[in-house]
């Protein structure tokens, strides 16, 4: 990977885990915790496939794990109105 290559995609995977982690804090009922899981998660893969080249681990495991934390929510969401929806009713 050149110079310039690498320098676009450390531009690239920044600005993706900027919004990632504001994301994780905007959970827009677990769509945007959701976002933010997907983006850590790629970001994870990109900063592995460039050999410690580029930059921004931290942040990427603070996308995945908040925003795994906050998917969890939106689960549990979607499991509720389905059983709502359904009639059903846990006590």
């Amino acid at each position: 990977m050149t110079d310039t290559e690498l320098l676009a995609e450390q531009q690239r995977i920044s600005a993706r885990l900027y919004r990632g982690v504001i994301f994780s804090f905007v959970w827009l009922c677990g769509i945007g915790s959701l976002y933010s899981l997907i983006i850590g998660i790629d970001a994870l893969r990109a900063i592995r496939r460039a050999d410690g080249m580029l930059y921004g681990k931290w942040r990427a495991w603070w996308c995945v794990g908040v925003g795994g934390l906050g998917s969890l929510f939106l689960v549990w969401f979607v499991l509720t109105l389905i059983l709502h929806l359904c009639g059903i009713r846990i006590r």
